[in-house]
């Protein structure tokens, strides 16, 4: 084992000088070995060892590596490398050999006299488990011996057989700090005392409760050992940077390196660090202290709980790209270029006066930057996403196989090149440009990666990203001579009818290019897709035509459309958790309804055809019991057992569907978080109803352990969760798993494309309302007992607040409506109302006659005073092929944050009571210390209603982003 015998090397050359002697020695020969035969610096030659035989020469030769070192850059400089993994015996040997340890251990004494103490870096790459437990704590116990001259040694990742994930630029490392913390009690302990720091510390973080929301942090806080905090990990993936353990070094390295690494790929950390006198929330106070000082992570952790040999406690394991990166002055850096670049010049002097404080306190320079993060600016520039097009010749020769729809055939088609990018706006109207949903910029990003997506049935496609301009002449002969020189080094699979590709993009100026080659019919429609990773940002339609007589490649042949955009902004995209999958439904590219999928690098075009008779069956079951209120009156109820059966039946086969295109995999790891974006509100697919497992047998019962386990939230170890022998409501998707919902309407071009327009984004969150507003209509009261359960509604939705009471409006029609959005500015609206058609206009009629249109719903309905949630359910209908979606698109218009609605109406007697029920729930959320996001708690109220035997909780469905917060405000100030 090369770590062994480097130690025993070291053990005999150094065998007869006093022990803080020694530890200078090696520190210098270390220094060297790291420094000396790097690449990047001038090498040293074996015979020039003579020369550095003597004290001063040795320490001009640190003074000059340091010098070098630095000289990467001045402000954020690298730290001395000791050791190296490439080469390591002989270059020990060679240095061993030619130096002599007196000579050494002064020389070093000299140098950081002269230059102070040093951190220094300990690469371990080629490193084993067996020699990161040899070496890293001898190395730890050396490095703090004391007086010799070493601040701390970050030691780096070794190549542990379990693999682990590297630094990236996605690797999060923002300020305020965002913590995480588990669900266990003593970690929920520790999570309130950080929550009651002074005020000044509370400024500088944010507080996540991970099973909670799930959110991504910077840095995850465990007060338990390596083994432990694997074991208490959520279910659901947790991401964090960093992560601080309450474990001895010598422990966990001496006896399970494995691990730690294994726990670092479970998080996808950069970090962990390992203390071993933990003092509970003191411990995390001088850690964020320390880093609001401008320390980088692994000092600042080094320097917690100062006192002698305290830092023989600690060892920071780290990617030394993140470790660079977390100083806090310079993400302010950062922020001050961002600002540049918009031409903000005085801004961005204020930034960059902070980012050259003294970072003295936890106040002043810390604090305004915090402050800083949270602002939100405009951008100077707009930016569109833009297609430039050209219809070119056929080509000469073939290039790719035939594809299934017939590329040179004979068929009457055409060869389509297609750039889209996303820069500045040029001109005003342009048909080949759409808005691009970033009004907004983040700090903390430099560069994101986003993909664009096409979608282009009956067509075959090619596509590469790049960052290279073509000309239209280029393009010309590119296609003519079928060389194809920016293809290079591309692989080319089959054609096929969608393609994914990546871009990348600055908070300014242009993307990265997407080009896609494309044999199109005539008159074809394409769809552009934006996303990040499985989130589906915005879609636009494309409209190829064919031009005959082509002679070059310089006829624009393409029109634009806008379709939606689901974000409206960018801001915040890594403080999200991901989706595991998303899917798109439309019918507006053939006139048929068809679902995108996408996943990963895949993205898929399907026709629903298949699946219509499931989703036909869906909606046929849930108004059969819309009509039956009365039927289901208790959880264990002849009705709701039958209810689930018929449904799980219909569940099993939307789940074949997707399994049969090639999405077994995917849901084999039982996605967690899904995103449905649907174009046409009629068309929206209910993948709530997917149902997991086999198809219950006819007539079987209910599963016996159904209750505690919608307690739960999910079948855990349940000896039937995979039988057919019982249905159980916790194996539809819409019971166990968070779907965010998004809806457009074509119908309504008059309000704009936007779909999403009031979202989170860093701190914000939903509020317990104060002012709600409630109004039925008099059809929802048309049933025995309804007086005097209507009579017991305003104390039930009226709670006290932490420091007021809730006020409780109840308007009798929609002027009245009006006049309190206007004067009271209420923040939850709730709505049970009958739903018609008069005049061919589709209306809400709350009290006795009182009518609303679709078009009539805007921001006086929904007011100002965002983020506001509608309560949308409907007690009658007029009309079966009337549906809520329109108007739940409606509420999203006017810019309502999330719209909690029933896409079929709730008859007789349970309207009412289920929209009080729900408001009732929301209150214990926003009570609950612990937060929850929206899409949690959409998923909990199912659960909450079907263990009350309320059809209603698997009809219930939230629109909106699933990652509002709402609860906890007590920790997450």
């Amino acid at each position: 084992m090369r770590a062994e015998m480097i130690r025993s090397a070291l053990a005999t050359w150094a065998v007869d000088t006093e022990p803080g002697e020694g530890a200078a020695a090696v520190a210098t020969i270390g220094v060297l070995a790291g420094n000396l035969f790097r690449s990047d610096l001038r090498p040293l030659e074996a015979g020039d060892l003579k020369s550095l035989n003597d004290v001063e020469s040795l320490t001009d030769c640190l003074r000059r590596l340091l010098k070098d070192t630095r000289s990467h850059d001045r402000v954020y400089p690298r730290r001395l490398r000791w050791g190296s993994g490439e080469g390591f015996s002989a270059k020990w040997q060679l240095l061993l050999n030619g130096i002599k340890p007196s000579v050494a251990a002064a020389a070093w004494r000299s140098f950081v006299h002269r230059e102070g103490a040093q951190s220094l870096q300990f690469p371990a790459r080629d490193f084993s488990d067996e020699d990161v437990a040899f070496v890293f704590p001898w190395l730890r116990r050396l490095a703090t011996w004391p007086n010799t001259g070493i601040d701390l040694i970050c030691f780096e990742w070794w190549q542990a057989p379990i693999g682990a994930t590297s630094f990236s630029s996605k690797t999060r490392w923002n300020w305020p700090l965002s913590i995480g913390f588990l669900s266990d009690e003593r970690s929920q302990t520790l999570m309130h005392e950080v929550g009651a720091f002074p005020e000044m510390i509370r400024k500088l973080i944010r507080i996540i409760d991970l099973e909670r929301t799930g959110q991504p942090c910077d840095l995850l806080v465990s007060p338990w050992d390596v083994s432990d905090t694997l074991r208490r990990l959520p279910s659901r993936k947790v991401s964090a940077s960093a992560i601080l353990l309450n474990e001895h070094p010598d422990v966990a390295i001496g006896r399970r390196p494995s691990l730690i690494s294994k726990l670092r790929k479970e998080v996808g950390a950069s970090a962990v660090s390992l203390i071993g006198n933990w003092s509970e929330s003191a411990t995390v106070f001088d850690v964020v202290a320390n880093v609001s000082h401008d320390l980088p992570f692994d000092d600042a952790v080094a320097r917690s709980e100062r006192f002698p040999l305290s830092a023989a406690y600690r060892l920071t394991i780290a990617d030394p790209a993140f470790i660079e990166a977390t100083r806090i002055s310079r993400l302010g850096k950062a922020w001050a270029d961002r600002l540049l670049e918009q031409g903000r010049y005085r801004e961005a002097a204020d930034a960059m006066r902070l980012t050259t404080s003294t970072f003295d306190h936890e106040w002043g320079a810390a604090s305004e930057l915090a402050a800083q993060s949270d602002r939100r600016l405009d951008f100077a520039e707009v930016r569109e996403l833009k297609l430039d097009a050209w219809q070119v010749p056929p080509p000469k020769r073939r290039l790719i196989k035939r594809g299934s729809r017939g590329f040179f055939n004979g068929e009457r088609s055409a060869w389509h090149f297609i750039r889209v990018h996303i820069a500045k706006s040029e001109k005003e109207g342009d048909p080949n440009s759409v808005r691009f949903a970033d009004e907004r910029v983040d700090w903390k990003e430099g560069r994101t990666g986003l993909k664009i997506g096409i979608v282009a049935p009956d067509c075959d496609v090619l596509g590469l990203a790049s960052d290279r301009e073509f000309s239209p002449a280029l393009i010309d002969n590119l296609v003519q001579s079928l060389t194809i020189p920016f293809f290079r080094g591309s692989r080319f699979s089959p054609p096929i009818d969608s393609l994914l590709l990546d871009i990348s993009l600055s908070s300014s100026g242009p993307s990265t290019n997407a080009f896609f080659l494309v044999n199109a019919p005539p008159w074809a429609k394409a769809r552009i897709l934006v996303a990040d990773g499985n989130r589906i940002l915005q879609t636009a339609i494309l409209h190829i035509r064919d031009i005959a007589g082509v002679e070059g490649a310089t006829t624009p042949v393409v029109s634009f459309q806008e379709e939606g955009i689901v974000r409206a902004t960018l801001e915040g995209l890594r403080d999200r958790r991901p989706f595991d999958m998303a899917l798109l439904t439309n019918d507006s590219l053939t006139g048929f309804p068809q679902v995108t999928t996408l996943v990963g690098d895949r993205i898929k075009l399907d026709d629903m055809d298949e699946i219509k008779p499931a989703l036909t069956a869906v909606k046929s079951i849930l108004e059969d019991v819309v009509n039956l209120p009365d039927d289901f009156i208790e959880p264990e109820s002849e009705a709701l057992t039958r209810l689930l059966n018929d449904l799980a039946q219909q569940g099993v086969l939307l789940r074949r569907y997707f399994e049969d295109k090639n999405l077994g995999t995917v849901l084999d790891r039982s996605p967690e978080r899904l995103q449905i974006v649907s174009a046409n509100p009629d068309e929206a697919l209910p993948i709530e109803f997917v149902y997991e497992g086999r198809a219950p047998d006819d007539g079987v019962s209910v599963c016996p352990n159904q209750a505690d386990r919608l307690d739960a939230g999910s079948c855990g170890s349940c000896p039937h969760r995979n039988d057919s022998e019982h249905v159980c409501a916790l194996r539809f998707w819409g019971v166990s798993k968070v779907i965010e919902r998004h809806l457009y309407d074509r119908r309504a071009p008059e309000r704009g494309t936007f779909v999403t327009m009031t979202e989170p984004t860093g701190r914000n969150r939903i509020e317990q309302p104060a002012i709600r507003m409630f109004a039925s209509s008099t059809r929802a009261q048309e049933f025995e007992g309804a007086q005097e359960l209507f009579a017991t509604f305003p104390p039930r939705l009226t709670p006290a607040l932490p420091k007021s009471h809730s006020v409780l409006l109840s308007p009798a029609d929609w002027d009245d409506w009006r006049r309190h959005v206007q004067a009271d500015r209420p923040t939850l609206l709730a709505l049970v109302a009958h739903t018609d058609l008069l005049n061919n206009r589709e209306v809400l009629e709350i009290g006795s006659g009182a009518c609303l249109t679709n078009a009539q719903i805007d921001e006086r309905i929904v007011g100002d005073n965002h983020p506001t949630i509608v309560l949308l359910l409907g007690c009658e209908t007029a009309n079966s092929d009337l549906r809520m979606a329109s108007f739940v698109t409606a509420f999203r218009h006017a810019k309502a944050a999330v719209v909690i609605a029933t896409l079929t109406s709730v008859l007789g007697r349970h309207a009412a009571p289920i929209a009080v029920e729900l408001i009732e729930k929301m209150d214990e959320y926003w009570r609950d210390p612990r937060p929850i996001t929206v899409g949690d708690a959409i998923a909990d109220l199912r659960r909450s209603l079907l263990k009350k035997g309320l059809p209603a909780g698997l009809m219930i469905t939230a629109f909106g982003d699933a990652d509002w917060i709402i609860g906890g405000a007590d920790v997450a100030s």
